[in-house]
């Protein structure tokens, strides 16, 4: 089964479509806002969901147990809340606009390989990536306000000491940071 989400539906309501077993696909629209708690929980067929071009929330355990799960657009996406995606199929995810990944977000997600966050990034809350085992890339943001784990993220300005070829990072603060947020990512080097 298919779902459109009709035009004048801003915001997908708690519980909507939870547990239902056969939905595959939801297409949204550009004025689609949020998605609230549990909304597609436990829904193990659904694949798709498009067309959401004006999305800035996603909350808590919104797409968890999506194990089918591999494609959704980003877009405008602000905030994902704790557990959002966790056990879903997504293989990459593209954020440009997202400030937040909340705790678990993505948790066991096994079929994640890359992450690329853009310039908005604010916050990746303790393992927001817990057991993403194919995960092997991460594009983060450089910037000095930018929190990991639970544990902020020091950013040195340039260096030219020749110790640390981008001359970015404190490498043992970073690892400090990132082993919290992506915990068990057994494809991270």
């Amino acid at each position: 089964k298919r779902v459109r989400i009709a035009e004048n539906v801003d915001t997908i309501p708690l519980d909507a479509f939870r547990d239902c077993q056969q939905l595959i696909e939801v297409e949204g629209h550009n004025r689609l806002r949020k998605i609230e708690h549990s909304a597609f929980y436990n829904c193990p067929s659904l694949r798709r969901v498009t067309n959401m071009p004006g999305l800035i929330e996603i909350e808590r355990w919104a797409f968890g147990y999506c194990h089918a799960l591999s494609e959704i657009e980003f877009g405008k996406l602000e905030i994902i809340g704790n557990l959002a995606f966790h056990k879903s199929s997504l293989e990459c995810i593209n954020m440009p606009s997202i400030r937040r990944v909340g705790a678990c977000a993505f948790q066991c997600c096994k079929a994640l390989t890359d992450a690329v966050f853009g310039k908005h990034l604010g916050i990746i809350d303790d393992n927001a990536f817990n057991c993403c085992d194919s995960l092997r890339r991460i594009a983060i943001p450089l910037k000095r306000s930018l929190i990991i784990g639970i544990i902020p993220m020091p950013i040195r300005t340039l260096a030219t000491d020749g110790e640390n070829p981008l001359g970015l990072f404190d490498s043992e603060s970073l690892y400090a940071s990132l082993s919290g947020a992506f915990r068990n990512c057994a494809s991270l080097s």
